[in-house]
């Protein structure tokens, strides 16, 4: 049954109250890696939240969170303060096996990643609501009823753009495409980069991870301070970045002298590279894998290449991620797709240095405090085979 918009609005209104939530609009700071408290010392209420598109004031510890980002599940997880968590998206959300207690019945199904059930989350009455990256377009819809934040690590600016339901951006664009994808498998693409030769573009557009612009470091420190900053954690959340920059420096570490690396995304039979600035900029950025071309295009799906283009690169790395398989999708696993003479020619494929990536960690989690040092340990066992 269809509830009323008064109905919901008078409802969520009132759990808003309750909890004396109250909600600044947009913030001209284009810098969201920032929450402040208005009383110092953790666990000191009221407190401010400064998020990818405004603010958010919470007179007390939030006791029950609707949560719309794997990521920033990951993250609580990591942080103890997952018990708060009352309702999370089960239409059409995959969850990796350490996060599959979201799966349970004691969590109410709030709808999807794009298309929240604004009546499910009205009769839990919760005192805040996270989106981040893929749920961020539904910020505005949400802020209206709920007290709400966006967790995504990108400028007010553009995360107030992609969440505008008017607005016609990239990443509005991508994210339909990414419900289409998922249901409809990868569509045709434009020229690919390095001529023909067999597999075709694989660069659709598509919900991230996190934004592609934005570093892994940065996304877990916005994370770190958004989320200990409300659930008065910041001591634990800062220790989790800086374990995270301990391992990543060991890894760098281990990376200088193995080589330079190309990371890939398969789709069915699309195939396309990933560069700094895009969902796998890690393996080279903090991760420090010396990238075997330079100039690849920082889109969220990569650039469109051929097969040939993989042989000209001679990577002796190949980090690889099957984003069919991960998500359930009929059609060509990743081995199969690359399993040819020109890929298997690569110093990469003589020496067995084409590396498969966990498709949870990677696709579906993505920046989270938790996953980033899975990520971590998984690129370091990589590099030591």
């Amino acid at each position: 049954m269809a509830i009323s918009r008064r109905l919901l609005l008078a409802g969520a209104g009132a759990a808003a109250g309750a909890a004396a939530l109250s909600a600044c609009s947009g913030s001209d700071s284009t810098d969201n890696t920032s929450s402040s408290a208005a009383s110092s010392g953790a666990g000191s209420y009221p407190v401010t939240v400064v998020h990818a598109q405004g603010e958010l004031t919470l007179d007390a510890k939030p006791e029950k969170v609707v949560v719309f980002d794997l990521g920033v599940l990951d993250s609580m997880v990591a942080l103890g303060v997952d018990g708060a968590v009352v309702g999370v998206p089960q239409n059409q959300s995959t969850y990796p096996d350490d996060l599959s207690k979201f799966e349970g019945e004691e969590y109410t199904n709030v709808g999807s990643l794009f298309e929240p059930d604004l009546e499910a989350i009205a009769e839990l009455e919760p005192d805040l609501v996270i989106v981040a990256n893929r749920s961020a377009s539904s910020y505005e819809a949400l802020a209206e009823s709920f007290p709400t934040i966006d967790a995504s690590a990108k400028s007010a600016e553009s995360a107030s753009a992609s969440a505008s339901a008017s607005d016609q951006s990239s990443a509005e664009q991508s994210t339909a495409e990414e419900q289409s994808a998922s249901d409809e498998g990868s569509s045709e693409q434009g020229e690919r980069r390095g001529g023909g030769g067999g597999g075709r573009g694989g660069g659709e557009g598509g919900g991230g991870g996190r934004n592609a612009s934005v570093e892994m470091t940065a996304s877990l420190e916005n994370l770190a301070t958004i989320l200990g900053t409300a659930f008065g954690v910041q001591t634990e959340a800062q220790g989790k970045v800086d374990e995270f920059n301990t391992a990543a420096a060991e890894v760098k570490s281990l990376a200088a002298d193995k080589g330079t690396g190309l990371a890939l995304l398969t789709n069915g039979d699309a195939v396309s590279a990933l560069g700094t600035g895009s969902r796998l900029d890690v393996i080279f950025n903090e991760f420090g894998v010396t990238p075997a071309v330079e100039d690849v295009d920082a889109q969220t799906h990569g650039e469109a290449i051929s097969f040939e283009f993989i042989a000209e690169a001679n990577p002796d790395m190949l980090f690889v991620l099957d984003r069919a398989t991960t998500i359930g999708q009929e059609g060509q696993s990743a081995q199969e797709l690359l399993d040819n003479d020109l890929v298997n020619g690569t110093n990469a494929g003589k020496n067995g240095k084409i590396f498969y990536l966990s498709g949870a960690s990677w696709y579906i989690v993505g920046a989270g405090l938790n996953n980033s040092l899975s990520q971590a340990a998984e690129i370091k066992a990589d590099l030591e085979q």
